[in-house]
This record gives C-alpha cells, structure tokens and sequence, in this order.
C-alpha cells in the first residue's frame, strides 16, 4: 500500500472492489 495510490479506492484495492462488488452483484 502506497505504491499504487491511483488504484486504491477508500481503503480497497480498485481491483479488489470490482472483484468484491461482481460476487455481491453476480449479475
């Protein structure tokens, strides 16, 4: 962490988000 601050979303990796939010939002 700190060494990919444009990714970072809140407190969230961008990529871990969009992951997080497909298995909550399958569709």
């Amino acid at each position: 962490m700190g060494w990919w601050p444009q990714l970072i979303t809140g407190d969230k990796p961008h990529w871990l988000k969009i992951d997080f939010d497909k298995w909550k939002h399958p569709d």
